[in-house]
């Protein structure tokens, strides 16, 4: 399962920042869960979101997956 997330930063100054996947329990995420991405005043990050479904899938079942952007300076949720 995958999908593009773009991360715009409006501000006036620099961000760092991680991201939170919320997914099914058994799945996996495919890469560095605990990555710190910097961005740049008006600037725009293309972050690749990768997850293996692992365990048993039902078919005709809808799945529900988020992200979540937290600001490491303020330790909240920006997004």
């Amino acid at each position: 399962v995958s999908n593009i997330l773009k991360v715009t930063n409006l501000d006036s100054s620099q961000i760092l920042f991680t991201l939170t996947i919320s997914h099914p329990d058994k799945w996996q995420i495919l890469g560095d869960k605990f990555k710190v991405y910097t961005l740049n005043s008006n600037d725009s990050l293309f972050l690749p979101v990768r997850l293996i479904p692992l365990g048993k899938i039902s078919g005709n079942t809808k799945y529900i997956i988020n992200a979540y952007i937290f600001d490491l300076e303020t330790n909240q949720q920006i997004s």
